[in-house]
């Protein structure tokens, strides 16, 4: 069930709401919304899109080639969407917890870094 957003909400966010479009294809960039609805500052932005979502609204996002701002067309587009957000979360919760690891591991005091700062990434062990 979906909370009303209200005119207390503001005018702004009801703006914002009706001018997110349907479909991947039709995404809106980040900029083209914060000039299309008057916001000067990306986090403003951001928030007024958390309020949205937490309302019930769904919107869906994407940072590749083309992405932006969009409802969903279809299941599909839904399924797709989720996906993404699910792999973004694993790797985010993998990163927290070898980070957990390493604290609960190591005393503060005896906490180096050094290692890390000397070797070579993956990456640049390739060139």
């Amino acid at each position: 069930m979906q909370a009303a957003i209200t005119a207390g909400s503001g005018s702004g966010i009801i703006k914002l709401k009706n001018s997110i479009p349907t479909g991947r294809e039709n995404a809106i960039k980040t900029r083209d919304l914060m000039q299309l609805n008057g916001y000067s500052d990306k986090r403003k932005l951001r928030m007024d899109i958390r309020r949205l979502r937490i309302a019930g609204e769904v919107i869906l996002s994407s940072t590749q080639k083309g992405g932006g701002y969009y409802r969903p067309k279809d299941k599909e587009e839904l399924r797709r969407f989720i996906r993404q957000e699910e792999n973004r979360a694993k790797s985010i919760f993998f990163s927290l917890k070898t980070a957990r690891k390493l604290l609960k591991e190591e005393p503060q005091s005896q906490l180096s870094f050094s290692d890390a700062e000397t070797t070579p990434t993956e990456e640049e062990e390739k060139q």
